[in-house]
């Protein structure tokens, strides 16, 4: 019977490092712990088993290892004449495959060394991919070019992590805010992962939003559209749609996106915004920590805009706008209202000037 086409089967007779019992030993161990049940990961381990010894005494006759394709585990018949290389595949979990690929071949690996052996470039079907990681810090914003050519802006404090994973799928894993616009290739899907929520781009210019300790993503599309979903099923957003994903849950509504990638210009636009929301962003984007010692005040909104780079300008905007006194302890700001602070609980002002040459990575 011809050999089968996926084993690599040397010549019939046994190599050197087969006879060193520092090999056998090895590799018997190496078998144990992939006979080793996945469910008793504690159970104690030998090379003296009978199925350890079995399976090595086997291995060592078809004298070829494979790595399997994940959910295909090849074994040699046990009732094989000599010569015949046929192959039979059974069924096992994914766990199991990855199992037997790891302790066969690093422990294999490990004897072969100690004997001398020349290494053996051990390959698996999964791609691997090195990360790249992207950060900008507090009163930062970052511009940068991803591996595939998507540019993107990202806000203060956020962090990126770039990845391509075994589908050769474009894998963003992202904490903070960040505006993407994205290069189409049709055969490399772009997924955005925010906690729960996962945004596959289906072509387009969008803004996504979540920071730590935030419970819903916001997706705004500029153009295009994004599919975002998490456990439930996913929900199509079109350009000029803004959309909030919980972790089960997704609404989508008629938006005002530009106003919300208006810091990519250098300009922040607050539509009737808690007065805690906005001064969490604008500590982000100043480098202040606020303090606000109103409860009151602090579950006020505000309609109101500023300038990304005028920190010193901003301050004095919501001191007279809110009506409240500041007191400074190196970053941190602390707000209490002043006697004769406007009541009403929506305050408003005119919107910043527009930049035309905004300065990215402040």
């Amino acid at each position: 019977m011809e050999p089968h086409p996926d084993l690599i089967v040397p010549s019939d007779q046994p190599a050197e490092w087969e006879q060193d019992p520092r090999v056998r030993d090895a590799l018997a161990m190496a078998l144990a712990m992939a006979l080793t049940p996945i469910d008793a990961p504690n159970a104690s381990l030998t090379k003296e088993g009978p199925q350890a010894e079995a399976a090595l005494e086997r291995l060592l006759a078809a004298r070829a290892i494979r790595v399997a394709q994940p959910g295909v585990s090849p074994s040699v018949s046990p009732s094989a004449s000599p010569g015949d290389h046929s192959v039979q595949r059974h069924p096992r979990s994914r766990v199991g495959a990855r199992r037997w690929i790891v302790a066969i071949c690093g422990v294999t690996a490990a004897a072969l060394a100690i004997v001398g052996v020349p290494a053996v470039r051990v390959a698996y079907n999964r791609v691997t991919v090195g990360s790249h990681l992207y950060t900008s810090r507090r009163a930062q914003r970052v511009a940068v070019t991803l591996p595939d050519g998507s540019n993107v802006i990202l806000a203060p404090e956020t962090q990126l992590r770039f990845s391509i994973d075994e589908r050769h799928a474009r894998i963003i894993e992202l904490i903070g805010e960040a505006f993407f616009t994205v290069t189409p290739k049709p055969d490399q899907p772009f997924l955005v992962r925010t906690g729960a929520v996962t945004t596959r781009v289906l072509g387009t210019a969008f803004d996504i939003q979540r920071y730590a300790g935030d419970r819903v993503t916001q997706i705004a599309v500029v153009s295009g559209r994004v599919a975002t979903g998490g456990p439930v099923a996913p929900v199509v957003v079109p350009a000029g749609a803004v959309a909030h994903a919980t972790d089960s849950s997704v609404t989508v509504s008629a938006g005002d996106p530009d106003r919300i990638v208006a810091w990519t210009q250098g300009r922040l636009i607050f539509r009737n915004a808690s007065v805690t929301a906005m001064l969490a962003a604008l500590g982000r984007w100043y480098g202040y920590e606020f303090r606000l010692a109103d409860s009151v005040l602090a579950e006020s909104h505000v309609s109101i805009g500023f300038n990304a780079d005028q920190p010193e300008e901003a301050l004095n905007t919501v001191k007279a706008v809110l009506g409240v006194s500041m007191t400074f302890d190196g970053n941190v700001i602390t707000l209490r209202p002043e006697h004769g602070a406007p009541s009403s609980s929506e305050h408003k002002i005119s919107e910043p000037r527009r930049h035309s040459n905004p300065e990215v990575g402040k």
